[in-house]
């Protein structure tokens, strides 16, 4: 169940584009009812409403001084700095180390 402090995102996107999960509870493949969870997006079956998994963002910093910001909107410097500290890079999924390779890329110095 969704705890109340968690409302469902509102933005979030069409059926047919939402993440999908196998739930366990009721033995349903569906697209995930998302929420907030802290700085996460939860995502819980859309017929039981049980807990199924934590949803990824790449285009979202998950620690450090720009946590939870789009990665688009984080200043190039400190781009550059993470793609740059092997300890900090290997800590970012491929998905956000690739969002931040297209962002250096086309974001000019």
């Amino acid at each position: 169940m969704t705890p109340a402090a968690s409302p469902v995102l509102q933005d979030a996107p069409d059926t047919d584009h939402r993440p999908t999960g196998h739930c366990p509870h009721c033995d349903a493949d569906v697209p995930l009812r998302l929420s907030r969870s802290g700085p996460h997006v939860r995502g819980d079956c859309a017929v039981c409403g049980a807990y199924i998994r934590f949803v990824e963002q790449p285009g979202v910093l998950p620690f450090g001084r720009y946590r939870g910001q789009p990665i688009t909107q984080v200043p190039r410097d400190y781009l550059a700095w993470l793609r740059r500290t092997p300890d900090v890079w290997g800590k970012l999924s491929e998905g956000r180390r690739q969002t931040i390779e297209e962002v250096l890329r086309d974001r000019p110095r």
